[in-house]
């Protein structure tokens, strides 16, 4: 069960400058503004209810971009169905084939995270047909979406000590920060990965970045791998679902 589309986004004419950027309706009016100045476009992902309260908005749970294509999952479907219809999105729009329910790891379903042909993916997590065509590295954490910010295919920041050994493991340059500052409400901490997103050489916050306590260490990292970093609000760091980007 999900909600209607005309309840959750309010669509307009989208300006050819203007990205459009599937985000958790629970995102601050400042994210929203900022993210407009940034020229994105805000649309808001739909409400799971077959998933816990505390993430039953966020994106990276519905939907992901993989391969060239956006794969969403079924009880999500008809929403994004249509959602594409309206903005006449070109990219091919394919069902996984499973729903995304609680508890863990039915609710994993999509997060997973790729670098080249390596699929990093959690060890319980459901296998769906889309995986196939790459080479699996399984890690103990099934929220592997949400554990990592993706700066490309060569770099990541991760919470997980389990992840940032594999990513290591395949030749990707990571950065292991501590587990703790991300907030996420209803839950003792959230994901630096669930906390923004990466476009175009630029990292997007959900709060203020530099708030972090190791921001000295993050910031060094994006500028080694030539990313520039953007806070969105002046709030805490806030764990909504990583955005999805529609290109």
């Amino acid at each position: 069960m999900i909600f209607s589309l005309k309840k959750c986004i309010i669509i307009s004419v989208i300006d050819l400058k203007t990205v459009p950027v599937i985000v958790s309706s629970e995102i601050s009016d400042p994210i929203r503004e900022n993210l407009e100045k940034r020229d994105f476009k805000p649309l808001y992902s739909c409400k799971v209810y077959e998933l816990d309260n505390n993430v039953s908005f966020h994106p990276d749970l519905q939907i992901k971009r993989l391969n060239g294509k956006y794969l969403v999952a079924d009880n999500c479907f008809d929403y994004y169905n249509e959602f594409f219809g309206i903005l006449d999105v070109k990219t091919p729009l394919i069902n996984a084939g499973l729903p995304v329910v609680s508890p863990y790891p039915s609710d994993c379903l999509l997060n997973v995270e790729t670098f080249g042909n390596n699929l990093v993916i959690g060890a319980k997590s459901p296998r769906i047909s889309a995986y196939e065509t790459y080479k699996h590295v399984a890690v103990k954490q099934g929220y592997v979406g949400c554990s990592v910010l993706k700066l490309c295919e060569k770099a990541a920041v991760t919470e997980d000590v389990g992840i940032a050994r594999a990513l290591s493991e395949i030749g990707v340059d990571v950065l292991l920060l501590e587990r703790g500052p991300v907030f996420l409400p209803g839950a003792s901490y959230g994901f630096i990965g669930g906390a923004g997103f990466v476009f175009n050489k630029n990292a997007y916050f959900f709060g203020n970045i530099e708030y972090h306590p190791q921001f000295d260490v993050i910031a060094a990292f994006l500028s080694k791998h030539r990313i520039k970093y953007f806070s969105l609000s002046s709030e805490k760091l806030t764990d909504y679902g990583k955005a999805v980007p529609l290109f």
